[in-house]
């Protein structure tokens, strides 16, 4: 009797330890290739953030705020909501870039900015500048913002629409790429 028991033991241990097996191997071939921080489930998300770039000398160049920020685990860009982005020249007309959302990739030197994307100098002067658009690309290593959907662009009491755009903001230089035309005031 006593071998008989430990033969069906025998046989339960085997069972349960072939099906662990199984079942451990199936679901290693049914995880998809990920790495480890999105295995460990690693990522964030925070309100009313404030964020900054710095040049070499540690010197801030531009600060970007948001109201939500998450970085999705298993995602490399980091999601931005309600952005704003404050970008200060040395010697120039300091800008505002605003968005209803925004995107930065990995390396932290692009922040793709799209919805309802405004441009602005903030001058109190008259010759202040006003950039629309859906899409904005703001390179922080450049100091360039570039889109190449349509733009609007009002100065002065004059406004100018074009296809893509290219602004040196660091120089206040706004170039329109192609189909341009607008109004003039004097």
């Amino acid at each position: 009797m006593e071998s008989r028991a430990a033969i069906t033991m025998s046989l339960l241990l085997a069972g349960a330890a072939g099906s662990w097996l199984l079942l451990n191997r199936s679901s290693e071939k049914a995880r998809p290739a990920i790495d480890d921080g999105a295995r460990l489930g690693v990522g964030y998300y925070a309100t009313d953030v404030r964020l900054s770039g710095t040049d070499g000398d540690g010197h801030v160049r531009y600060l970007v705020n948001a109201l939500t920020v998450v970085q999705a685990p298993g995602d490399v860009d980091v999601d931005l909501r309600q952005v704003v982005i404050d970008y200060d020249a040395a010697d120039r007309a300091p800008w505002n870039l605003r968005a209803d959302t925004g995107t930065i990739p990995p390396g932290g030197k692009m922040i793709r900015l799209a919805g309802n994307v405004v441009a602005e100098t903030r001058a109190t002067s008259s010759n202040a500048v006003t950039i629309r658009t859906e899409h904005l690309e703001f390179d922080t290593d450049t100091s360039t913002a570039a889109t190449d959907r349509e733009v609007t662009i009002d100065y002065a009491g004059s406004s100018i629409r074009g296809m893509g755009m290219r602004a040196e903001l660091a120089t206040n230089r706004v170039q329109l790429l192609s189909d341009v035309n607008g109004t003039y005031v004097p």
